[in-house]
């Protein structure tokens, strides 16, 4: 078959008559688009309006040649596409077929009444512009306070959840606490090493700290210090007891989650109600006397109704 896919080629009548030039191959050419020229058999390739050359070059022929601009009408597109790739031979410039040109002389007039439509109002819309942009219009907006901006403080919140002990109330109570917002990470890091004889504890600090941060984290060393010497009391440091608060918070709730598998009753027999009699498997098999009734010929109770009698 000589059917052809992708690059179609074009017609010899088409292109004969839209003064087109026969393709010949040249194997120097350093002409663009050469292979899409050769599918199609032209000495250029047929493109539609994509160059800024090509736009330029369809304004000009719209203001000087009668065939793309008559005195009434639309163009008149066979001697327009003529007049078009008979001028191909200029950079940057292209063959075209009578669609292509159509394609981009609508596009030409949408652009064109838009351009007018922006020319009869401008005045108008020079007017409403001078109105918005006018710096008057501000003055009459309210002035926003100028506040500065401030750090968030927290003073409380906390002192119920850590209970002191009684040896550091008064420690606490006759000294001044730093707020916690205001505290440096002194406890960034506890590493608790126990050993047989005693328990040890070590605080990583940071480097790099100021005088007013070096005496408050000097407050809170003696403050913890004396936290450890009364080990006789269940007494936690914030972090550590805010961890178990956590760790007791999520277990208490994986408890809540936990189904809990039902005690069932002893299966019985719907006849005689006992558990122990091989009726509870099937009521033929019961020997005894029913127990709603007391006959032996009854089939018992209705396993779906168990509540009503026989």
């Amino acid at each position: 078959t000589s059917e052809v896919i992708g690059i179609l080629p074009i017609p010899d009548d088409i292109r004969e008559r839209s003064a087109m030039a026969q393709y010949v191959p040249v194997s120097d050419s350093r002409q663009q688009y050469t292979f899409i020229a050769s599918m199609q058999g032209t000495r250029k390739p047929v493109l539609p309006v994509h160059t800024p050359d090509e736009e330029h070059f369809f304004h000009e022929l719209m203001q000087s040649d009668p065939s793309f601009s008559p005195q009434s009408g639309e163009p008149h597109w066979n001697k327009a596409v003529r007049v078009w790739n008979s001028n191909a031979e200029r950079v940057g410039i292209y063959y075209k077929l009578v669609e292509q040109l159509k394609t981009y002389y609508a596009k030409w007039k949408a652009r064109l009444h838009i351009k007018e439509a922006f020319s009869m109002t401008a005045a108008q819309r020079r007017s409403v512009a001078r109105q918005i942009h006018d710096p008057h219009c501000s003055l009459l907006a309210p002035a926003i306070p100028a506040k500065p901006l401030e750090l968030h403080h927290v003073l409380g919140g906390l002192s119920t959840m850590i209970p002191h002990p009684p040896e550091l109330s008064h420690h606490l109570s006759s000294t001044s606490i730093v707020p916690v917002a205001t505290q440096p990470v002194v406890l960034r890091k506890q590493r608790i090493i126990y050993t047989s004889a005693k328990r040890t504890h070590e605080i990583i600090v940071p480097c790099g700290r100021s005088l007013q941060e070096d005496n408050a984290w000097k407050h809170s060393n003696n403050v913890y210090n004396a936290c450890i010497r009364n080990r006789s009391h269940s007494y936690v440091i914030p972090s550590v007891r805010l961890e178990m608060h956590a760790n007791q918070c999520v277990a208490s709730q994986l408890h809540k989650k936990m189904v809990v598998a039902k005690s069932r009753k002893p299966r019985t027999c719907k006849k005689c109600a006992k558990p122990e009699c091989p009726g509870k498997r099937s009521v033929k098999d019961c020997k005894n006397l029913c127990h709603d009734c007391g006959k032996y010929e009854c089939r018992g109770r209705n396993s779906k109704r168990l509540h009503l009698t026989c």
